[in-house]
């Protein structure tokens, strides 16, 4: 068996040079294509990292858009709020909503107004404004009794 002659290889080496000059100059414009669409997206805003740096620092960011701006009051509640939510951002004994509503619940209290409302058999509103008047029944003896 001989080995192939000396014009053959050349020609197969500068085939194989040209495939890879070819595959550079493919990579190259598409790298150059995608940095300028990139560019646009973060020039336009809506490029954003999901998890910027600061947030790895502070973890409690994250979840700072989920809370309500101020605490909930009677006129703010929620049907979505838990018994266990209310009881800490209003300041209410764990048990008082419980034996004021009745509640029979064996998941209160992280069971949601909506929820108690679906387990008492009563519209979602009627619910909520039961949960408000006892909230501001609340409120209002706590009030009278600070000197």
């Amino acid at each position: 068996m001989s080995l192939p002659s000396s014009p053959s290889l050349k020609n197969v080496n500068r085939l194989r040079i040209a495939l890879i000059v070819v595959v550079l100059l493919v990579l190259s414009v598409l790298a150059y294509q995608s940095w300028k669409i990139f560019r646009r997206y973060a020039r336009n805003g809506n490029l954003a990292p999901r998890y910027p740096f600061h947030r790895f620092l502070n973890p409690h960011e994250d979840f700072q858009h989920l809370l309500p701006i101020t605490p909930p009051t009677a006129d703010t509640l929620k049907p979505w709020m838990t018994f266990d939510y209310l009881n800490r951002t209003l300041h209410l004994p764990s048990v008082y909503l419980q034996s004021t509503l009745s509640i029979q619940n064996s998941s209160y209290p992280n069971l949601s107004i909506k929820r108690y409302a679906l387990t008492s058999h009563l519209n979602t509103d009627e619910a909520l404004l039961r949960v408000q008047s006892a909230v501001r029944a609340y409120t209002s003896s706590s009030t009278k009794q600070l000197p």
